[in-house]
């Protein structure tokens, strides 16, 4: 067994021996020093993060393809992008987990559930709400009494 030498520590995760500058704090104002190394910690962390964004996504795709309502589903769209910071990093992250999940499987669920998420993202975003700003009173009228009739005789409120 090799002595250790004072103000070194080793890493558990790589099994070599640094200087205690090498590993990160605990906590502020504490002493206590984690057990890898930066390099090691910093390897761990990116793994850490590259599984919560599958994580993340698969969620994303599951509420998005089960998600009934189409402002629902942009506000949820809209949520999943800011939190993967913008349009570009969603997809570049989706297109990742794609691959891998593709590579590993083409049937797995992670791609189906993408797929039919992307279908259903691209229904959401491509209907056009019409602009009722310019719409005359007598056309708002025809389009509400066209909804009325739509709608089944028990689910109508009779007051």
């Amino acid at each position: 067994m090799s002595a250790v030498r004072p103000n070194t520590k080793t890493c558990y995760a790589c099994g070599l021996q640094w200087p205690i500058e090498q590993f990160r704090r605990r906590s502020r104002g504490s002493d206590a020093r984690v057990g890898r190394c930066r390099g090691c910690d910093a390897s761990y962390m990116r793994g850490y993060r590259r599984r919560r964004r599958a994580v993340m996504l698969g969620q994303f795709a599951v509420q998005l393809r089960q998600q009934r309502s189409p402002h629902r589903a942009r506000a949820l769209a809209s949520a999943t992008t800011f939190r993967f910071g913008g349009v570009e990093g969603l997809a570049r992250t989706w297109k990742d987990q794609f691959d891998a999940a593709a590579a590993a499987g083409p049937g797995s669920k992670f791609v189906l559930d993408s797929l039919r998420a992307i279908i259903r993202l691209i229904e959401v975003c491509s209907r056009q709400e019409p602009d009722y700003s310019e719409w005359s009173d007598e056309d708002l009228e025809t389009e509400l009494r066209a909804l009325l009739a739509s709608i089944p005789d028990d689910e109508v409120d009779p007051s």
